[in-house]
């Protein structure tokens, strides 16, 4: 056995190599697919850590695939990560008020794409931080449409920038919600809806970015932290960028099929310490402008990428755990009163909206409002949820005890101060320049 050692370690060894290659870490894949990072390089234990991460999260969305409650935990997780994402901002967005939104838009008649609409709504609902919520709200919009529409395999073209604005658009949310009642009826948004094509060197980076992004040679999270980095420097949007680098970090994921229909909550590793995660971008967006990616550089930003997937995947775990103890106490405190189907759909339809009206409940389960109305009271009658005041004319129900435990989720998952992302992003380039100019005079 001894002898064979030497022979396994070689087989081992050019395992490994190949495992390299295969996965694009190898200089030679680089500059074939990707020229514009021919010079990164990560080593093997590494792609280690980003392989493992990437596994438990393709684990979690074959998980939660199966799940009876898949429907409400994707809309429980797109609620956290959308929290989350505000408070990257420096934005305090309530979990109750993101729902609550959620419902006044479900009783008014007009279309959610309309975003005047949406922020005359958030003023008139006298919700705390309408801004915010309205923001959230759009952007759980986006993060959905994404999984709906970007599958395994599929071609990104250059439209996907006009898609996404169309979808999300925080500078003309902001607008909106700085005017008085008086003047959202006169406000004409922006009419561009993605970059402004014809500069030949901005065309060349888009060109790279859609080469990028239509990859298959990279690990799925070194894709995304890339195409982070690289819309950092294409800047295709005016205003924030962190939220869309996040949406398109999901069409990688979606493309590339580590997920499929699940939500992997994004912004929490991010949410968790947002600081350390701007200096991060910071020294990433430096180093691929200076194609100056040094083996320390690159295993830092890498292994952030790793922890920040490994702490979406275990957030989405805890919140398919809360979600299954949830239902089971449901279930319990139903029997004990009355159970029949409609009562029991009805039940189930509050972990996927919180705040419910009788009307709303009606329409989205397809009975009639007299056998949905005798539900809710029944509902009512176990504990199961309580009223919550009123939406326009109708009586508003909440389930409250998932509120409180999503909203405890979301407070454990978001750093003590508010901090704005981009304010230290600019202050850590702006220190930079002062750093090199200071030295370069020197």
């Amino acid at each position: 056995m001894l002898q064979l050692a030497p022979v396994f370690r070689n087989i081992i060894s050019l395992f490994m190599r190949w495992f390299a290659a295969l996965i694009g870490l190898s200089r030679e894949s680089a500059v074939t697919k990707l020229p514009r990072y021919e010079g990164i390089f990560i080593d093997l234990d590494t792609a280690g850590v980003l392989a493992s991460s990437e596994s438990k999260l393709a684990h979690f969305d074959a998980m939660a695939s199966k799940c009876k409650l898949r429907t409400a935990l994707k809309r429980q997780l797109l609620r956290i990560d959308a929290i989350c994402s505000s408070s990257i901002d420096g934005r305090r967005v309530r979990y109750e008020d993101v729902a609550t939104l959620e419902a006044a838009v479900m009783n008014s008649p007009f279309s959610d794409d309309d975003n005047t609409s949406l922020v005359r709504l958030a003023k008139k609902s006298g919700l705390a931080n309408g801004l915010g919520d309205v923001v959230c709200y759009r952007y759980m919009k986006t993060v959905e449409w994404v999984s709906r529409n970007i599958g395994a395999g599929m071609h990104i073209d250059q439209n996907i920038f006009s898609a996404v604005r169309r979808l999300y658009n925080e500078s003309e949310i902001g607008l909106l919600s700085d005017l008085e009642e008086s003047g959202i009826d006169d406000f004409e948004p922006d009419a561009r809806e993605g970059p402004a094509f014809g500069n030949e060197q901005y065309d060349e980076l888009l060109r790279e970015y859609v080469d990028l992004v239509n990859s298959n040679t990279l690990l799925v999270s070194v894709q995304a932290e890339l195409s982070h980095a690289h819309l950092q420097l294409m800047k295709p949007y005016a205003g924030n960028l962190d939220a869309f680098e996040r949406i398109f970090s999901y069409v990688v994921f979606y493309r590339r099929g580590l997920l499929t229909g699940s939500i992997a909550p994004l912004a929490v590793g991010p949410s968790l310490n947002v600081k350390q995660h701007t200096q991060s971008i910071a020294s990433n967006m430096t180093s691929i402008a200076k194609g100056s990616f040094t083996p320390e550089i690159v295993k830092a930003v890498f292994q952030s990428t790793a922890f920040c997937t490994n702490i979406s995947t275990r957030v989405a775990q805890i919140c398919m755990n809360v979600l299954d103890a949830l239902w089971t106490n449901a279930q319990k405190k139903i029997d004990a009163v009355r159970s029949d189907s409609t009562v029991m759909d009805l039940a189930k339809l509050f972990l996927e909206w919180p705040y419910l009206t009788v009307a709303i409940a009606a329409e989205k389960l397809d009975r009639s409002f007299s056998a949905t109305n005798n539900a809710m009271h029944a509902l009512l009658k176990c504990g199961y949820i309580a009223e919550s005041g009123r939406l326009s004319k109708h009586r508003l129900f909440c389930a409250t005890e998932l509120v409180e435990a999503f909203q405890d989720v979301a407070n454990r998952v978001i750093s003590g101060k508010p901090l704005n992302r981009d304010t230290i992003l600019t202050e850590i380039l702006e220190g930079t320049e002062v750093l090199e100019g200071e030295l370069q005079g020197g």
